[in-house]
Parts: C-alpha cells; sequence; structure tokens
C-alpha cells in the first residue's frame, strides 16, 4: 500500500505523479469494460440474500439474544430501583441523625456517638 502512496513499483523508481496516472490508467481500462447491473438482476441478487437459509438462522439466533438483552436491562433497572427481589422491599431500614450543629465538642461528641450505632 505505502508502494502506491510513496510512487515506487517493483524494482523501478516513479514518482508518485506517474504512480497516479498508471493507477488511473488501470482503472480507466476497468472501467471500460464493467456495465451496471440491471434492476432486475439486483432485485434477483437482494432477494436470494433474504431469502438464504443463512440469514433466516442468524435472524432467528438475534430473536432470542434480543430477549435475553432485554431481560438484562430490564433486571438492572430494577436493581437500581431496588426492586428487583422481594426482599429489598421491605427489608429494614436505618435512620441516622442529623448533626444539629455547635461547637467542635459538639460534633466530635455527635460523631461519637454515630459510630457507636
Amino acid at each position: 500500500m505505502n508502494a502506491m502512496k510513496e510512487g515506487f513499483r517493483g524494482k523501478s523508481v516513479c514518482s508518485p505523479a506517474a504512480a497516479d496516472y498508471q493507477r488511473s490508467e488501470r482503472l480507466r481500462k476497468e472501467a471500460a469494460s464493467c456495465s451496471i447491473p440491471t434492476t432486475a438482476s439486483e432485485i434477483e441478487r437482494v432477494n436470494s440474500l433474504l431469502d438464504s437459509s443463512e440469514l433466516k438462522n442468524a435472524l432467528a439466533r438475534m430473536d432470542g439474544l434480543l430477549a435475553a438483552m432485554l431481560k438484562i436491562q430490564s433486571d438492572l433497572e430494577k436493581a437500581k430501583n431496588g426492586t428487583l427481589y422481594p426482599w429489598q422491599q421491605d427489608g429494614p431500614t436505618k435512620k441516622y441523625p442529623q448533626f444539629q450543629g455547635g461547637d467542635r465538642t459538639a460534633s466530635l461528641l455527635f460523631s461519637m456517638r454515630q459510630n457507636q450505632m
């Protein structure tokens, strides 16, 4: 690929412009021999792809994968909300007292009382 970019071909050296010219000449020759497919042939080709057993098998596998992915997404959302398992809904809740303010001694005593809980 670098040989094409830099203009080097085989053992002989040519400039990048000459390499571009050679490449464009090859493309012109190729374009002269190709033809645009007919609409009917393209429709037939696409229909054969859509009717292929490989595509049908892949789509059948994807349906199962989609269902599994949706289940995982639903479970993650329930886990975030705390509703995934029954024991999450009626478990004990812990309440922490709020510090009402004061000096450093009051905050130290509050912190020590909170750590005892």
